[in-house]
């Protein structure tokens, strides 16, 4: 796991059989940017695999292999925690748990 594209391409310089999974989409994104200016071909070269599975992932530009948190349900039920919260201030907190999904596509 990477958090910047300077320290995956230099992970990927020393070892031609890594796979990377970055903090987010966007590292994820800029890294593909990188491998292709290197004359690498994301998914078939280096597997890549981001993490939020934000609109981008999904262009075919990048076809970004990518761990989907549930954002929607997450506020959903943050909201729903909050309003309870609101209108019975001294209720305990609550942990909440979620499943995240893998969507995959090209990259990895």
């Amino acid at each position: 796991t990477v958090g910047s594209v300077p320290e995956a391409m230099q992970m990927v310089g020393r070892n031609r059989q890594t796979a990377i999974s970055t903090h987010h989409d966007m590292i994820a994104i800029e890294l593909i940017a990188a491998l292709r200016q290197a004359g690498l071909a994301p998914g078939r070269d280096v597997p890549i695999i981001g993490y939020d599975d934000t609109s981008l992932a999904a262009l075919p530009d990048f076809d970004l292999t990518s761990v989907n948190q549930q954002a929607e349900m997450l506020g959903s039920m943050a909201m729903d925690l909050l309003q309870g919260r609101i209108t019975n201030p001294d209720r305990p907190g609550t942990d909440v748990a979620v499943t995240p999904t893998l969507t995959i596509r090209s990259s990895a």
